[in-house]
């Protein structure tokens, strides 16, 4: 997880990405996925392309949608 390899907190993501402490608790455990804003924020912030993000399919099932898991391994 990107997060944990640049040792920062669930507090600091979301202080630097503009967003709430539990929505990054929600994208870790793959329950949300964030605006397209917010990606770009938070790949900027961990200094990540977005094309790691962004390849695959946008239409799926949440829980099986291969976005999902790149956004929880992204955080």
């Amino acid at each position: 997880m990107q997060r944990k390899l640049k040792s920062l907190t669930q507090e600091g993501l979301a202080e630097m990405a503009d967003i709430s402490v539990s929505f990054v608790g929600h994208l870790e455990r793959g329950e949300k996925i964030p605006s397209i804003e917010t990606i770009i924020k938070i790949a900027e912030r961990l200094d990540m392309e977005l094309n790691y993000l962004l390849i695959g399919r946008l239409k799926c099932e949440q829980k099986n949608c291969p976005i999902y898991e790149r956004i929880r391994n992204m955080i």
